[in-house]
């Protein structure tokens, strides 16, 4: 997931937070992925890199039992105008023979989270919502699977949710 806050009162300075839940007996986190600011200016592709740039060069990792560690990094960003930005992360760090992403072939296919954010003149410091309830739960085959992300607006602002096709970059779909 990525969060943004905005931490300038006069300008249009953010900080954005990635976190990425994973398996610890898969993939690894770091190779290639790239953090997209929505407007030309991006970070990575390497662990390295993304470190270099993130606050306090800090890349942090916590295992939180079950096979899954949860992976945090922060970046800052200012954004020359108001506007209307998507913010991405894609990495190619996909579990393989995840059956219904790209016919089980899901290693072949890159990971991808983004979030938009509108920034009108005027506007006070508004954040994004926040999930507060990790989505780290097992689900059983054949039974119904529910998760509530426990989704919390700071400010107030009304919450809707809607299921979409996974992205394996930015406006490209995967073919299930």
């Amino acid at each position: 997931e990525i969060t943004a806050v905005r931490i300038s009162q006069t300008g249009l300075r953010y900080r954005f937070t990635l976190t990425i839940y994973r398996d610890t007996e898969g993939v690894e986190f770091g190779q290639g992925g790239v953090f997209n600011f929505g407007q030309g200016r991006t970070i990575g592709p390497t662990l390295t890199a993304l470190r270099a740039e993130a606050v306090d060069n800090l890349v942090s990792e916590v295992n939180i039992g079950n096979n899954t560690s949860v992976i945090t990094i922060q970046f800052d960003h200012t954004f020359d105008a108001p506007g209307v930005y998507v913010i991405s992360f894609t990495e190619q760090n996909r579990n393989p023979q995840i059956i219904n992403l790209g016919g089980g072939a899901s290693e072949e296919l890159a990971f991808h989270v983004e979030t938009a954010i509108r920034i009108q003149a005027g506007d006070g410091l508004n954040n994004t919502p926040v999930l507060t309830i990790p989505p780290i739960d097992r689900a059983c085959l054949g039974s119904r699977f529910v998760h509530n992300a426990g989704a919390f607006d700071a400010d107030g602002d009304s919450l809707a949710y809607k299921l979409v096709t996974p992205l394996q970059d930015r406006g490209i779909a995967i073919q299930t």
